[in-house]
């Protein structure tokens, strides 16, 4: 595999976004639970989950309640369960989930050929372990220290 230098560079943090909003996934059934929440939800790149609609706070015969938590991460889906022949279990609780990704752009420069390194190794022009890397030129030989 090739060397190449690989220039560091401040990483400056932009802002978090959400990706990968996942299909209803089955988590528990609640008997005697009380499931308050709101009547809808919705899901953005910019704020994932968030709660919609009108709040309700006794759902006794409500089809469907929402909940968000952790930080727009997740949202929790009751379904009312009267049809499943048990009257003491109220609720099916469904969970979706999504990836929290912080975004960062190219800072500073700390150090110009502050490293060298197989291809690949770091990225080519992008974020990676604190800092914002650029691959610089093929190493072939010599000097093997930092080029100020």
């Amino acid at each position: 595999m090739s060397l190449y230098y690989y220039h560091k560079y401040v990483a400056t943090f932009v802002n978090t976004t959400y990706e990968n909003e996942s299909a209803w996934t089955y988590v528990s059934t609640n008997r005697n639970a009380s499931a308050p929440g709101y009547d809808d939800y919705s899901f953005t790149e910019a704020n994932g989950f968030e709660t919609a609609g009108n709040y309700i706070s006794s759902p006794v015969d409500t089809d469907i309640t929402y909940a968000v938590f952790g930080g727009g991460t997740s949202a929790y889906r009751y379904s009312h369960a009267s049809d499943t022949g048990d009257p003491a279990i109220q609720y099916i609780l469904y969970i979706k989930t999504c990836n929290e990704v912080d975004n960062y752009s190219q800072g500073a420069l700390v150090s110009k050929n502050a490293i060298i390194g197989d291809d690949g190794t770091y990225p080519a022009n992008g974020y990676y372990d604190g800092f914002w890397w650029v691959k610089g030129d093929l190493f072939t030989s010599g000097f093997l220290g930092a080029n100020f």
